[in-house]
Order: C-alpha cells, then structure tokens, then sequence
C-alpha cells in the first residue's frame, strides 16, 4: 500500500485499523476498572499488578518484532494474527478458573495486542501522504481516549451486573469485525524475496526488555533494590543489550537499525512518549482502583470520574490532529502538553 491509496478504499481501510486499535485500547481501560473485581473473586490481590504487567510486557516485546516482520513481510496478515491471539487470549482470560491462567491470558492478549497497536498505526504511513498524517493519528489517539471515556463504564457496567468474565467475552465481536476490515480491506504486500530474519537481533531485544520491565515491577516492592534478583535483572538487561547493540551492527537486516539514533528527532519522539507514558499510566491505570479502595465508589461511579479527563484526552488529540496537518507545525504541542499534565499532576497529588 501506498500513499496514493485512493479515499473510498482509504476511508475503508482507516475503518479496519480504527477496529483493531480500538480492540486493544478498549481492553486496557475497561479491565481497569473491572480489576478490584476479579482479584477479589480469584483471591489474587497479592498479584494484582501481574495482570497490568504480564501485558505490558508481551506487547512491549512483540511491538518491535511486529514492527521489523511488517517491513519486510508486509502488515495485512500479520495484523489477523495479532487480532487471532488476542481473541485466543481473550478467550482464555474469560474462562480462567485462577490468577495464573488469568495473567497467561494477559500474556497473550499482550502478544496480539503489540501487534494490533504497532501495525494499525504503521499501516496509516502505508496510505496517508506524510503532510496529512497528523489528522489521522489525531483520530487513532482520539480513539485510545474514546477507548479510555466508555472502558470504565464498561468495566464498572459490567463487573456490576453480568460479570466480570463479560470484560473478555466483549471483545469477540468487536475481534471479528476488525478481523473482517482486516481481511476485505488492508491489502496484502507481494513478497519478491525470502526476507532475511534477525532472529538474534529479536531474541536478545525481548531479553533485555524483559529483564528491564521485570525490574521496574519488582524493585523497591517484591524485592528490594539491592536484591540479589534485581541485581542479577539489571545485569541481564545491561548484558542482553551490549550483545544486541552488537549484533544490530553485523547483521545484514537489523531489526532496530542503529544509523536512527543519529536522528535527534528520533532519540527526543520515542523519550518524550516514554515519559509521558509513565506519567499517565498511573492516572489511568489506578485511579479507578484508588477511586473503589479508598474512597468507596462503586466500580460505574468509578468510570463517571474518569470522564472529565479522558474527555479533554479526546479533545485535544484531535484537534492537535488536524492542526498539526494544517500548519506542518507541531514542536509547540507536545511541549505544551508535557507543562498542564505536569501541573495537573502535581494538583491531583
């Protein structure tokens, strides 16, 4: 797919990634607030951040792979199977008898998921010409903060009355449709030759993230800091990425070709989405939590007080879209951006 896609096969093609990322977007926020629930019945609070890590840490590992394969394979049949093991996942986690077939059925929801965020927003440079892409990306975020207004509804609606093992049985239809979109819509790539598969490269990459994501999950609460198996984490995570920084430079199809980080753009994009990420995380992945826990509100009430923030989050994403397409200017917003959240985070400390 190109950029001169024509606009009926665009709007349609726009239509099944907008499906596939809502998929994802919407499991997030509606499993946080439904979470109190399905701890308190599994008796699992001991490992209730386990089923916020294991997915972020399988779609963490798989989004760079999901990246590298749709270069060189193309992004259709990869997208049907990241929304096949999400399904898989999903199917998993709503018949899950405990909290370790729960957090197996986070792991894989994490793996289709990586895929479903990744290739959804990739396949939108694939189509859209680079000057108008800001308004589009503008509408996939608007979708994460759609997802982020109506997910704790949702949860709330539905650990409240048909149960909490609903909050996975949703996503088969909303699977099937973005599966459809995927299969009539995105066209497949011709393949002129065998790709070549840094397979190291992948290994080594999953490794270090993983030791690193394990790191900052278990350092100063499972174990201390000065543990030996924090220790040994962030040794295997320093080691893991030596190896990859060195197999990237000889290997012929690098999966993270290390000429990019030349780019000071490229450095300063990804550090300021991992901050802001960090950031926000916390707000919208706990405060449903604290909202039930401290203060006593009703799993719905709590998705009603999420609403004024994921609202302005929908807001503004579009219309920084649109003006960004408009103008070609877009330095000034992320900057902005970055000063209300951290004084409406300071306020709402």
């Amino acid at each position: 797919m190109t950029p001169t896609t024509n606009r009926p096969n665009l709007a349609r093609v726009f239509v099944a990634l907008v499906l596939a990322m809502l998929l994802a977007a919407l499991n997030q926020t509606i499993l946080g607030t439904a979470l109190p629930t399905i701890v308190g019945e599994l008796n699992g609070a001991n490992l209730m951040p386990w089923v916020v890590t294991a997915y972020i840490l399988a779609s963490t590992v798989m989004m760079p792979i999901y990246g590298k394969l749709g270069d060189l394979i193309g992004r259709k049949y990869l997208l049907v199977g990241a929304i096949l093991v999400f399904l898989a996942g999903s199917v998993v986690g709503a018949l899950a008898p405990d909290m370790a077939w729960l957090i197996a059925a986070r792991v894989l929801q994490g793996i289709g998921g990586g895929g479903l965020m990744i290739l959804s927003q990739a396949t939108i440079a694939d189509v859209v010409p680079a000057r108008e892409r800001g308004k589009y990306m503008g509408v996939m975020g608007g979708v994460s903060a759609f997802a982020s207004v109506v997910g704790p509804l949702i949860g709330g609606w539905l650990s409240e009355g048909p149960g909490w093992r609903w909050t996975f049985w949703y996503n088969l239809p909303v699977g099937v449709l973005a599966l459809l979109g995927s299969l009539l819509f995105l066209r497949p790539r011709a393949v002129a030759a065998r790709p070549r598969l840094d397979i190291w490269g992948m290994v080594l990459l999953a490794a270090a993230t993983t030791c690193l994501v394990l790191v900052s999950s278990w350092g100063g609460s499972t174990y201390a800091w000065q543990h030996p198996v924090i220790l040994g984490l962030l040794g295997g995570t320093v080691a893991a990425g030596a190896a990859f920084v060195l197999v990237e430079r000889r290997t012929p199809e690098p999966i993270q070709p290390l000429e990019l980080f030349r780019d000071r753009n490229f450095n300063l994009s990804p550090l300021a989405g991992l901050l802001t990420s960090v950031a926000m995380s916390g707000a919208l992945g706990y405060m449903p939590t604290y909202l039930q826990m401290a203060t006593g509100a009703t799993a719905t009430e709590a998705g009603l007080l999420m609403i004024p923030m994921m609202g302005e989050m929908l807001l503004s994403s579009m219309v920084s879209g649109v003006l960004v397409s408009r103008t070609g200017r877009c330095k000034w917003m992320p900057v902005t951006g970055a000063a209300v959240m951290v004084i409406a985070l300071v306020l709402l400390g």
